[in-house]
């Protein structure tokens, strides 16, 4: 009754002039109020909203930050939580074994794997609990597990940053680390250098391929299991490309997942395609060409025009792309800009992310 009572106390201090209270964000999927030494932080995706209070000096029904201890369901999670420098934090992680950052893999042994989904380990968890469990989405939790996590006061926030069809947003997402780690000055200061460096680099290109006027046509990933998945025109790496001013088949098409389409739809379509990006597990023309012989056909591929996301990489698997690149779209950004237009003069000579395959 008590913790209730807080909670509606805590309620109606943010509720008074919200507008004054929030933090400017581009990002729908969530919003920062801050009064005093109180945050008010609510998560919302297209049918659930999320609410939780933070503070220095907690009540009742708040989170104590900067937050010590912390479990995560995703290595995206980790990359936020890098680029502020808290690895030290992470006391539980799932498919740890995946990891690319330094720090985690050396500390490994002291760091619990949690698994994934229905498999999450719920006794690591109370036996080391963290302040904070990161998930995908609460509805992946069972009620009865949720509750036994809440009662051992270990507070379960979602983190939709994967939601995001735009670089930018997903990169805002460092806001709500910022907070848990009473850093969302530094977090802020970081979103907005990046995100300058960004749009800089969109507007360069952008006047540079309207001197050149003329695109390079992309083509992304290659089939699996005889299904070539293409992302939609909405989604985040079509993002990617079209700021990038590469040309995209289906930049015009809307869909929540990635077109199941098969290998002659694709050649239908792309066959023709200057560029091909992103090619999984391939590190070489020849593996892609093991998938099926027809891709030969392709132009990017005849003309050894591929370039894969895999450049820096761990033995099991390990991929900076995903892990870090939601921290550093504006690096993801001057690699497509270089290989869509090499001839340029104001990205770096050098790929981050990329390499060519040969």
């Amino acid at each position: 009754m008590k913790k209730l009572l807080w909670s509606l106390a805590l309620l109606l201090i943010f509720a008074c002039n919200p507008r004054q209270n929030r933090q400017n964000s581009q990002s729908k999927l969530f919003e920062i109020h801050k009064k005093g030494n109180d945050y008010q932080l609510i998560i919302k995706n297209s049918n659930q909203t999320f609410t939780y209070y933070f503070s220095t000096k907690p009540k009742p029904g708040q989170i104590k930050i900067p937050v010590r201890k912390i479990a995560i369901t995703s290595t995206t999670h980790l990359g936020f939580i890098s680029a502020l420098g808290k690895e030290q934090t992470v006391c539980a992680i799932s498919g740890k074994n995946f990891v690319y950052n330094n720090y985690i893999r050396q500390h490994s042994s002291q760091i619990d794997e949690l698994g994934f989904d229905k498999n999450l380990n719920y006794e690591k968890l109370l036996i080391n609990p963290p302040q904070i469990l990161l998930v995908y989405n609460l509805q992946d939790l069972p009620k009865v597990k949720l509750q036994m996590l809440e009662k051992a006061g270990i507070a379960v926030i979602p983190i939709f940053e994967y939601l995001e069809d735009d670089p930018i947003s997903r990169l805002e997402w460092i806001k709500v680390f910022g907070l848990i780690y009473n850093q969302l000055d530094v977090a802020t200061a970081y979103y907005d250098s990046v995100k300058t460096r960004y749009l800089t680099l969109k507007q360069e290109v952008k006047s540079y391929s309207t001197k050149l006027n003329k695109k390079p046509k992309i083509l992304v990933n290659i089939p699996y299991r005889g299904i070539w998945y293409i992302p939609s025109g909405n989604s985040y790496m079509a993002k990617f490309i079209t700021d990038a001013q590469g040309l995209y088949p289906w930049e015009n098409t809307k869909a929540k997942l990635s077109l199941p389409l098969s290998l002659e739809q694709v050649m239908d379509k792309a066959q023709d395609a200057d560029i091909m990006i992103n090619t999984g597990l391939a590190s070489s023309i020849k593996d892609i060409l093991a998938i099926d012989p027809r891709l030969k056909f392709f132009k990017a591929i005849k003309n050894r025009q591929v370039y894969n996301n895999n450049k820096l990489h761990t033995k099991d698997g390990g991929t900076a792309f995903w892990e870090i690149g939601v921290v550093q779209p504006d690096r993801i950004l001057a690699d497509l800009i270089r290989i869509f237009y090499p001839k340029n003069n104001f990205t770096p000579d050098t790929l981050t992310f990329y390499q060519k395959l040969n």
